[in-house]
């Protein structure tokens, strides 16, 4: 059985996009100005959210695989969630339709909320 060689690539050449991948590195990649864009209109990330505060999704970001994941387990736009434990360090535990679910720190940084009584008000 012959053996596979492979071409060795170093790790220090960018790709096709000109990124530098340097393996190891794992950066939080969210949107630039999601934080900005959110605090425009008065509402505010999961990720801000104190135990204890009921919410209500205004708009998930990210590629429609994680909104896909995130909608089966019943977060999605104008669904109400409870915050259970804040995350960081470990994941956030939240109370959705009477169930508790668990996303990490990521997922809580690109779901934008507003409190259900600043909603009622638009």
């Amino acid at each position: 059985m012959k053996r596979k060689h492979y071409r060795h690539i170093k790790n220090d050449s960018p790709n096709q996009s000109g990124i530098v991948h340097h393996p190891g590195s794992h950066a939080q990649h969210t949107h630039p100005h999601t934080e900005e864009r959110s605090a425009i209109r008065g509402e505010k990330l999961l990720s801000d959210c104190k135990p204890g505060e009921e919410v209500k999704v205004s708009l998930v970001h990210g590629g429609p695989g994680m909104r896909a994941h995130l909608s089966g387990l019943g977060i999605y736009k104008d669904s109400h969630i409870g915050v259970i434990k804040k995350g960081k360090p470990g994941p956030f535990l939240l109370n959705v339709k009477n169930s508790r679910i668990a996303i990490g720190w990521g997922m809580a940084k690109r779901i934008e909320v507003s409190t259900p009584a600043d909603s009622d008000n638009e």
